[in-house]
């Protein structure tokens, strides 16, 4: 099996407009395709804009649960994006809507940032865990087993996202909670790693995820991209989209780009983020299926290039 990506820059004038004319709905992820830190890339608010004058619908995706919907939805207006609050989905809010869709009515142990602890309390959802957990100066195996008999009863789930206050203690509370078979064990996403220069990388949530699993041979369902869950809650909300007729825009090719192909979605690789063009030739070389599945449809330098496009088209 293989797969070949479409350039652009290879493509005539009917065929874009053929393109542009197959979906009516955008998945955009937004770090390294709508912005980098707190600037727009380019033309690409002016992009998004345009999609709407044509009808389309645009939707946010990203696997940034440090944030809350309202924080975001502040981000994308300031930066000229706009948007519905309803039509941005990140773990943080797919943590609250799975449980909520259980029916969950108990207490949520945390441990990632209060991006999530937003989104619970927004749900009428009660939890801790948030915050700094340090693990005593006297610590021993009667400690632990203390903090393990005192742990809160009413406690039915566990989520695990980035914590920039981990601690051991956080580590033996969650372990000893997920001993409970029945506890509903959820993750928000499996970015490995976010690279900030050559010589420093800042560990991504997988490693919390990692920690957690090898502590107590559970794995968690995975809210956020690259796994299916997350397109799941976009249809639960906008239950109109056709799969067929639905573009996923991503820079990241195993999260953004693999989410795309495993919801039966077209794939726009765009080259202003994490993986480059030369990125999607070492895949589509591979002779890995796993590989092969991370291989966008088409591949665009950055999503400002399509704003000449999109103008041809309004004024038809």
């Amino acid at each position: 099996m293989s797969r070949s990506c479409r350039l652009f820059t290879s493509m005539d004038q009917s065929e874009i407009r053929s393109f542009l004319n197959s979906f009516d709905t955008i998945v955009t992820d937004c770090d390294g395709v709508l912005w980098r830190g707190n600037s727009p890339i380019g033309e690409a608010a002016k992009v998004v804009n345009a999609f709407r004058d044509l009808g389309k619908n645009v939707i946010y995706v990203t696997n940034n649960s440090t944030k809350s919907r309202k924080e975001l939805h502040k981000k994308f207006i300031d930066l000229g994006f706009g948007g519905d609050y309803q039509d941005i989905f990140n773990p943080s809010y797919l943590a609250a809507l799975n449980l909520k869709t259980r029916n969950f009515d108990k207490k949520v142990y945390v441990l990632g940032s209060k991006g999530i602890t937003q989104e619970l309390e927004e749900a009428g959802l009660q939890h801790i865990g948030l915050g700094p957990d340090p693990v005593p100066s006297d610590w021993s195996l009667d400690v632990a087993q203390s903090v393990a008999n005192n742990l809160d009863p009413d406690v039915g789930c566990v989520i695990v996202g980035f914590d920039l206050e981990l601690s051991y203690l956080k580590l033996v509370k969650v372990a000893s909670y997920l001993a409970r078979p029945e506890m509903i064990f959820l993750g928000t996403n499996t970015d490995e790693r976010f690279p900030v220069s050559e010589n420093c990388t800042i560990p991504g949530t997988a490693t919390f995820i990692a920690a957690v699993t090898v502590a107590t041979g559970r794995f968690p369902l995975i809210l956020g991209k690259p796994f299916n869950y997350m397109f799941e809650a976009v249809r639960q909300v906008h239950p109109h989209i056709v799969p067929q007729r639905t573009l996923m825009i991503g820079d990241k090719c195993d999260t953004d780009i693999l989410f795309g192909q495993r919801c039966g979605l077209k794939t726009l690789h765009v080259g202003s983020g994490v993986d480059s063009l030369d990125s999607i030739r070492e895949l589509e070389a591979s002779n890995n299926e796993d590989d092969i599945d991370c291989v966008p449809d088409f591949h665009l330098d950055e999503l400002g290039s399509l704003l000449p496009h999109l103008m041809d088209l309004t004024k038809d």
